[in-house]
């Protein structure tokens, strides 16, 4: 149980650090939902603003960041894997809970 509570913390500040990571030149993401699958192995969502989310020109470096950051991160004891999700009016929290991203990160 150790173990889980250290991991998770871990992930949350990897996951907060890579929001202010992403946000260093302007605002990209205020939200992020933390899944973890077992003891070892996380999932993060960031909840991206709309306008950058489907403009490829500007996802593109954002995918290729969080490759390198998934590849830095991860290692055979702990996996972090990314993605991310349009912010939307109609972005049902709920949901996301309901498929286990059972916490949340809001920038202040």
């Amino acid at each position: 149980m150790k173990k889980l509570e250290q991991n998770i913390t871990h992930v949350q500040e990897l996951g907060s650090n890579f929001v202010k990571k992403l946000n260093s030149r302007s605002r990209i993401c205020n939200t992020a939902h933390l899944k973890y699958l077992d003891i070892e192995r996380y999932k993060i969502i960031f909840v991206v603003e709309k306008d950058i989310y489907f403009d490829f020109e500007r996802m593109y470096p954002l995918y290729q960041q969080t490759k390198a950051f998934e590849k830095a991160e991860s290692n055979e004891d702990f996996t972090v894997e990314v993605s991310f999700i349009p912010s939307v009016d109609s972005l049902n929290t709920h949901r996301l809970m309901s498929d286990s991203y059972i916490f949340q990160y809001d920038r202040k």
